[in-house]
């Protein structure tokens, strides 16, 4: 499976759809063009785009457990974007605070105010 990744990563690569943005310290690759990153995203259909966000989450909470609080913010975009909301309000919080203390209180709006978007799709907790 890796091997077939890193074959599907080169082809894009040659292709001139992605490029490599770091090698130190995790491999990393991103769009050329954002134009090409959201088609990309629109070829999806809704649902799997939800799930794949989340696989995504899931996948940098179990990559980085030691240096999560780095990934706050790409976390809480990621849980937003999908169905688990206890995780987008758990992170969108994370991240306003985070922000709060870097003394960006606009930033931290913005985090705090989708957090509470995000309890709207809670159940409600019996009392």
């Amino acid at each position: 499976m890796r091997q077939e990744l890193k074959s599907y990563l080169l082809n894009l690569q040659g292709l001139e759809f992605i490029y490599e943005k770091s090698l130190f310290p995790q491999l990393e690759y991103v769009f050329k063009h954002a134009l090409t990153r959201e088609v990309a995203c629109n070829s999806v259909l809704q649902q799997r785009r939800k799930e794949i966000h989340e696989d995504i989450g899931r996948a940098i909470e179990a990559l980085y457990p030691d240096r999560i609080e780095e990934f706050y913010e790409m976390l809480a975009h990621q849980y937003s974007r999908s169905d688990n909301f206890e995780k987008a309000h758990h992170f969108l919080k994370l991240s306003g605070d985070k922000v709060m203390r870097n003394h960006s209180a606009s930033e931290a709006s913005s985090y705090y105010k989708d957090a509470m978007e995000a309890l709207k799709n809670l159940p409600e907790s019996p009392i």
